[in-house]
């Protein structure tokens, strides 16, 4: 099980050449099981839409909307009911760590490793690259 950062969705969705882009795909085709709740979706969609990004982004408004809502019912819900507040260094990806730690996930997919490393609470998880996390599975 892994949790999949707003970064690298944004990278997959920028560009399809590389790690990122591998990754969605396996997503899509539900060669990997993920984790989702409201406020990673709420994340994605915020993020993914805004102005400078879409203008980097090759989708429509209505295409990216139309594949969150896939990646929404394709991954495994998860509500968060404890926070843990692991005190990251960037506050606003404590509710990712939270997300996996509630999911059971066995990695932290991201391009934020060092933030995410730094973290005051230490968990068994895996904070990886998408090339990381795709050669550890063997999933190129």
């Amino acid at each position: 099980m892994v949790v999949v950062d707003t970064n690298v969705l944004l990278a997959a969705l920028i560009t399809s050449k590389g790690w990122s882009f591998r990754l969605l795909e396996k997503m899509l085709n539900h060669d990997i099981e993920y984790l989702v709740s409201l406020k990673l979706i709420s994340e994605y969609w915020s993020v993914v839409t805004r102005h400078e990004n879409m203008k980097k982004i090759p989708l429509s408004l209505n295409e990216i909307e139309a594949l969150l809502a896939i990646i929404a019912q394709n991954g495994i819900y998860q509500d968060v009911y404890y926070r843990w507040r692991p005190n990251l260094s960037d506050e606003s990806d404590n509710f990712i760590l939270e997300l996996a730690i509630a999911g059971q996930a066995d990695s932290i997919v991201t391009f934020n490793r060092k933030d995410f490393e730094i973290a005051e609470l230490k968990f068994d998880l895996s904070i990886l690259s998408p090339r990381d996390f795709l050669q550890k599975r063997s999933l190129q």
